[in-house]
């Protein structure tokens, strides 16, 4: 298992077999069923994540891969002749069950389903799929082979998807062995050090219950089209920074304002898919490769914009290959005072996590288009939730979207969303005071290998503006 699927068997769900993501697409014109379904029979052919079976033996979780089954988990659902005002609710309901139908020890582990509704509507496709085999990079590999299986069967073509990189259980057997012998003393030591900083704690309203699915709640801010444009292309390079650097600068700003705390302990997701080993393509490969590590953000004292952004990019560059590091410690090192430690680290209240940007036109992206006007339970109500906030921030046709899923029986609503639009004010402020930088802005963190400070760095470029 890789250390993020060790995360899931330890936090001992109530309904392990319910925790799914899923994507619900609405279509440019109706489709063919019978060819959805060779679609997705070739998808789990050619994908072995999504055959992913979990059992435990002497109480250890263990994954395997199945056959390809000849039976295709897809179903055909006709809603046409319901009221347009009941063809959503009935998909909504059809889709819940579906939600709660898979199942890790036999499967599947997948399921879709097509809804087709009248001429006045747009079908529906529906896909989900147990998260222990898939993350948000997955989802736009699957999403581009469903639209390229669908074009070549229609064409009555051979349905043929591009060569396969490198397996999942190649890369999880990989990190295994990395985090056994190959993480070095500097690594280590980075990772031992955290465990000993301070953690501030999220500030509750009340206590009415328990911290689960069923309680959750969200709030959402989106940022205009031409904001976000500076955001992502125009602040970052006059800030010499990344687009995470601003997201994570801006976070911890907004808590300074709403909370008065200056320093964040938070749980930061990534990709996962870190270039660790020769010979390795996971350019294609479906399955959960998520890292997710503590992070400790720290703005005391400081108040001007560029300051604050230069302070955290060096902590987010002092972070060893972009964290996957501490997982692969903390669950492969042969250290037992290592792992001691590090497990000993409690989660932190809020998560944080970057998801990229999509596109969801469908001139763009084909014959789908996700659609969210239906709430579905991905994950079982009794679930209990590792993390108070789950602060996530995307880019959909050139907008950048803000949320945050937390627990009714916890928070106030009004408290998170004026949380919230202290995020997004602390965003607009960088658009504002990165738009009237002349130049270019350095900080040490630029130049990491030069072991410089920032007054030391400030200094020297001041000697060179004089020269």
């Amino acid at each position: 298992l890789t250390p993020i699927q060790r995360r899931f068997f330890e936090l001992d769900f109530s309904d392990p077999h319910h925790w799914n993501q899923s994507l619900m697409l609405e279509t440019a014109q109706p489709l063919d069923s019978a060819i959805l379904k060779q679609v997705l029979a070739k998808l789990l052919e050619h994908h072995d994540a999504l055959r992913l079976r979990a059992e435990r033996q002497n109480g250890q979780p263990r994954l395997t891969i199945d056959e390809p089954c000849e039976t295709v988990p897809f179903e055909y659902v006709d809603v046409s002749e319901l009221p347009a005002d009941k063809q959503v609710a009935a998909i909504a309901e059809k889709a819940q069950t579906l939600q709660a139908s898979l199942n890790l020890n036999d499967g599947p582990i997948v399921r879709a389903a097509y809804f087709k509704r009248n001429r006045a509507h747009a079908d529906r496709l529906l896909i989900i799929i147990h998260h222990l085999a898939v993350d948000t990079v997955s989802w736009r590999i699957l999403s581009e082979d469903i639209q390229l299986l669908y074009k070549q069967i229609s064409e009555g073509k051979t349905p043929q998807l591009p060569p396969k990189t490198t397996s999942f259980k190649y890369w999880a057997e990989q990190l295994s062995a990395y985090g056994g012998r190959r993480i070095d003393e500097k690594e280590t030591a980075f990772w031992l050090a955290l465990a000993e900083k301070e953690k501030p704690r999220l500030p509750v309203d009340f206590n009415k219950g328990p911290n689960s699915e069923a309680s959750l709640l969200f709030v959402e801010e989106r940022l205009d089209a031409e904001l976000t444009r500076q955001l992502i292309k125009e602040i970052p390079a006059r800030l010499n920074a990344m687009f995470l650097d601003v997201l994570l600068t801006a976070l911890t700003r907004a808590f300074g304002r709403w909370n008065g705390q200056h320093k964040v302990w938070l749980e930061l997701e990534g990709h996962g898919r870190e270039n660790l080993f020769d010979q390795v393509d996971l350019s294609r490969t479906v399955g959960w490769f998520t890292t997710l590590y503590p992070l400790h953000l720290d703005i005391s004292g400081i108040a001007d914009p560029l300051e604050t952004l230069q302070k955290i990019k060096g902590q987010l560059r002092g972070v060893p290959n972009n964290g996957i590091g501490f997982g692969l410690l903390k669950y492969f090192t042969e250290d037992a005072a290592v792992k001691e430690k590090l497990a000993g680290i409690p989660d932190a209240d809020i998560v944080f996590n970057y998801l990229g940007q999509f596109e969801t036109n469908h001139s763009t992206s084909g014959a789908f288009r996700p659609i969210r006007d239906i709430r579905m339970n991905e994950r079982s109500p009794r679930a209990l939730r590792p993390n108070l906030w789950d602060i996530s921030a995307s880019v959909v046709d050139g907008v950048l979207n803000l949320r945050i899923a937390f627990s009714g029986n916890f928070f106030k609503e009004e408290s998170v969303r004026a949380f919230l639009e202290f995020y997004s004010d602390e965003l607009k402020r960088f658009v504002q005071y990165g738009g009237a930088l002349q130049e270019t802005v350095y900080s040490a963190a630029d130049f990491d290998e030069a072991g410089l400070e920032d007054a030391e760095l400030d200094d020297l470029l001041s000697e060179l503006d004089d020269d």
